[in-house]
């Protein structure tokens, strides 16, 4: 090969873009619907919907010391900083909250509000 380099010689022909074949295309929406599934992300998004509805309800000292921290099989957790603060959301705040939150997000199903008091990690 008389003027041809090296790089000529091992040089691969360009890539021409393919379309799938219609047996292994998948609609992207499909795609992440799987995905979404598979990774857990729909219970996320799911919780995140509701702890949002439940900071848009409380206000002052009961945003400050209440904190949503799970949403499962309809029940809202709250960890709140006192068994004060949890007698008194239990006692007077509970049925107005759960019917904010429910009003707030009429797609979910909203059971019950569940409080329980934060815990503290031994120092070591």
């Amino acid at each position: 090969m008389r003027g041809a380099s090296l790089d000529d010689a091992n040089a691969q022909p360009p890539m021409t873009p393919t379309r799938p074949t219609s047996a292994s295309w998948v609609p992207l929406r499909e795609s992440l619907a799987k995905q979404i599934h598979e990774l857990g992300l729909a219970e996320k998004f799911r919780a995140i919907e509701v702890f949002a509805a439940y900071r848009s309800l409380t206000a002052g000292d009961i945003a400050s010391q209440s904190t949503p921290v799970r949403f499962k099989n309809g029940e809202l957790e709250l960890v709140v900083a006192s068994a004060t603060l949890l007698h008194e959301l239990r006692h007077f705040h509970q049925d107005r909250l759960l019917k904010g939150v429910r009003a707030l997000v009429p797609n979910r199903e909203i059971r019950a509000l569940k409080f329980r008091i934060a815990t503290t990690e031994p120092s070591a």
